[in-house]
């Protein structure tokens, strides 16, 4: 399965995986870069999910998170952008990592339910 990537994305990518220690995230994302490069009439790229997912999950646990939270982020973030909703999609990962490194977002907090209560509707009128 694939997805479409913008090359400013790419260009991100490729910025966070050479602070990466992976040096197949580095490979892969600098292969994908020559290969946008060499067509510049498309500001896109079409690249397998699994690795969009791959490299947002060890992003985002490089930043910090547990890897059950990343794998739920870095497929949030792949959905958003595979659906077309690229506002929402990959290019909030720099967004989520400045915000960890900058101590904004707890990387391992728990959401907690302070106040539950019932919402009933009247669908009668």
């Amino acid at each position: 399965m694939l997805t479409v990537i913008r090359k400013a994305t790419l260009s991100r990518f490729l910025e966070l995986s050479t602070n990466s220690s992976s040096l197949r995230a580095r490979t892969v994302v600098a292969r994908i870069m020559s290969s946008c490069n060499q067509d510049q009439d498309h500001d896109q790229k079409v690249v397998p999910k699994d690795e969009v997912i791959r490299f947002i999950k060890e992003s985002m646990c490089k930043a910090g998170t547990m890897t059950e939270d990343a794998c739920i982020v870095a497929h949030h973030l792949m959905i958003a952008d595979y659906r077309g909703h690229f506002s929402h999609g990959i290019n909030r990962l720099e967004m989520y990592v400045t915000d960890i490194e900058k101590r904004i977002t707890d990387p391992t907090a728990r959401p907690q339910i302070i106040n539950d209560f019932q919402v009933r509707t009247d669908l009668s009128h």
